[in-house]
């Protein structure tokens, strides 16, 4: 039986592809880090559902964010241990992707972009999704066990490792958006 071999294709920003890339990096497993210079166009027909990231494996392809993410968890040993924590990790996960989804298309997109008009109620959507951040924070934060280092315990999950990258990248790209409620980055 061959080795596991792995490749991430996505663009070369950190974004939807980075947490993938962490969980290889703290499992110590190599993989292809094929990062995409300009738009989709040049690699939309090799992907499943024509677009970004994608994940190879000896197995077949895989698309979509949060599966992604799932599978290397599952593989390398981020998934939490009981089936609730499991869920609600696969509900974080998606409730960011969801968050990042808006502030990418009303605000990424037309001011670090620059491939949309910069809307003219800009500072109202960054007050809303300044909200909306801590809304979503608040409620992570209370899936945590409080006693414990990361979300659901001691042991760095693919919930923790996505908070941060999406968290991350938004105080780097967008700092005027952070959050008072950043209980997260004092343990990842």
């Amino acid at each position: 039986m061959a080795a596991p071999q792995y490749k991430l294709t996505y663009f070369d920003v950190r974004g939807r592809g980075e947490a993938a890339r962490l969980m290889f990096a703290l499992a110590k497993q190599d993989f292809e880090d094929q990062r995409i210079q300009g738009g989709l166009a040049t690699v939309k027909s090799t992907t499943p559902q024509g677009f970004l990231p994608v994940l190879e494996t000896n197995e077949g392809k895989i698309s979509q964010t949060t599966a992604i993410n799932t599978y290397i968890a599952e593989k390398f040993g981020f998934m939490p241990d009981t089936a609730y924590e499991k869920a609600q990790a696969i509900s974080v996960m998606l409730t960011l992707n969801d968050l990042t989804g808006r502030i990418s298309s009303q605000l990424y997109m037309p001011l670090v972009y620059k491939v949309m008009p910069v809307p003219e109620d800009v500072e109202e959507k960054k007050k809303t999704l300044a909200e909306e951040i801590n809304t979503c924070l608040a409620f992570i934060e209370n899936l945590s066990n409080s006693g414990s280092k990361f979300i659901f315990s001691d042991k760095i999950s693919v919930a923790d490792i996505f908070l941060f990258t999406i968290m991350e990248t938004q105080r780097q790209v967008l700092p005027e958006l952070n959050s008072d409620n950043e209980w997260f980055l004092k343990s990842v």
